[in-house]
């Protein structure tokens, strides 16, 4: 299968660069970031958590006007403990009581929230990983890459705008409150191997799709640990997904994106229960005079047979920038039926540029979660509420 995808990526490759002139000038891209992300909750929240990513992509630009190369990333990351990494064991509900998540005797973990209630919980806060690896060519219709990196559906993707790199609750890679996050991303392959294909942006529309033959890499943010009693979940190949997004900025001075995306999977667990992943998202944003608002919905199937057991998110955002000075208010609610869980999370920050590198952020979160326990209502049994403040600081190239 891997065979065939390289032999694929290799023809495409020549399809779109064939007869280029030998004749080329280097073309280098660079970006490196790192935050750190200081919390002050009244939950199970982590104090200090943190991230660091490096990227660069190298390569060629022929006189055909085709640029071929290459490039490499990493990210290494300080999370919250009790995250495993994303979502994490929550509430009390061994699969073996009525009114708890489980297949077979074991517990269940939702795939796009991360959840599960029963099970070892994580003792890994610390990450660092290789991202992004692949080889890329494009020219004036478009691009194709082969190798790790995100897919389609995620790259395509319009959620809500934020002035935050790792705080807030809508996507955010680490959790400082411990009570998680709201998930929009339309995320099936992560940053396992692909081939990827896009056309270029022509009056505003672009289009994409890619095929990952197996989830071998999530991502350092994602990745679920497999280890001993560990919760069922969802084990994707045959990952296609394709994404449609529009980005005008009208004479009026209006800018508006929007996205729509779908992914599908295949289970390779050979579990009855388990099935086909299907999952789609919708969003779009719209700016004006340093005014910007978005909204974004997802929704996935979780890849369950039957029907019902699907995750559903909604978030929106509202920021005002004026100068080096930026306003945020997001908001967002998630529902996990495979897993029992929901999750609400309102945050506000107020961001500085203090130069062209440097950010400091501040504001408060309240987050709110309910999840199964034993002997209880399965969507009611525990409760937990949390309200604090955090400062970020990030710095960028």
């Amino acid at each position: 299968m891997k065979a065939r995808v390289r032999t694929a990526a290799a023809a495409g490759l020549a399809l779109m660069g064939g007869g280029g002139a030998f004749a080329a000038e280097p073309v280098v891209e660079k970006d490196a970031t790192a935050t750190v992300l200081a919390t002050a909750f009244d939950g199970e929240g982590e104090a200090l958590t943190a991230r660091a990513s490096a990227f660069v992509q190298a390569g060629w630009l022929f006189q055909n006007q085709v640029e071929a190369g290459f490039g490499v990333g990493v990210v290494a990351e300080r999370d919250a403990r009790a995250r495993d990494p994303r979502g994490g064991r929550v509430g009390a509900c061994a699969p073996v009581q009525a009114g708890c998540a489980g297949l077979g005797g074991a517990p269940l973990r939702g795939f796009v929230s991360g959840y599960y209630t029963d099970g070892p919980a994580s003792d890994e806060g610390a990450r660092i990983a290789l991202e992004s690896a692949y080889l890329y060519v494009r020219n004036g219709w478009g691009e194709a890459s082969l190798g790790r990196d995100q897919g389609a559906a995620r790259r395509l993707s319009v959620t809500p705008p934020s002035v935050l790199a790792i705080g807030g609750g809508l996507d955010a890679p680490v959790d400082g409150t411990g009570l998680g996050g709201v998930i929009l991303r339309n995320d099936i392959s992560g940053q396992s191997a692909k081939l990827f294909v896009a056309t270029t942006r022509i009056v505003g529309l672009q289009a994409a799709l890619s095929w990952t033959p197996e989830l071998e890499h999530e991502g350092i943010d994602q990745g679920f640990r497999e280890r001993a009693g560990a919760p069922q979940v969802f084990a994707p190949e045959d990952i296609i997904e394709g994404g449609l997004s529009f980005a005008h900025t009208f004479a009026s001075g209006w800018e508006t994106a929007a996205g729509l995306t779908y992914a599908h999977a295949e289970d390779k667990g050979g579990r009855p229960a388990f099935g086909a992943m299907d999952a789609w998202s919708a969003g779009a944003t719209v700016a004006r005079n340093g005014w910007s608002f978005g909204a974004s919905y997802l929704e996935s199937n979780n890849g369950w047979v039957s029907d019902g057991r699907d995750y559903r998110a909604v978030g929106v955002s509202g920021v005002r920038e004026r100068g080096n000075w930026a306003v945020m208010l997001e908001a967002g609610v998630s529902s996990d039926d495979l897993t029992y869980v929901d999750t609400k999370t309102i945050t506000g920050a107020l961001r500085r540029k203090v130069s062209d590198h440097l950010a400091i952020s501040g504001g408060a979160s309240f987050g709110s979660r309910s999840s199964p326990l034993g002997g209880a209502s399965s969507r009611t049994g525990r409760k937990e509420d949390g309200f604090g403040g955090f400062l970020e600081i990030s710095y960028g190239l």
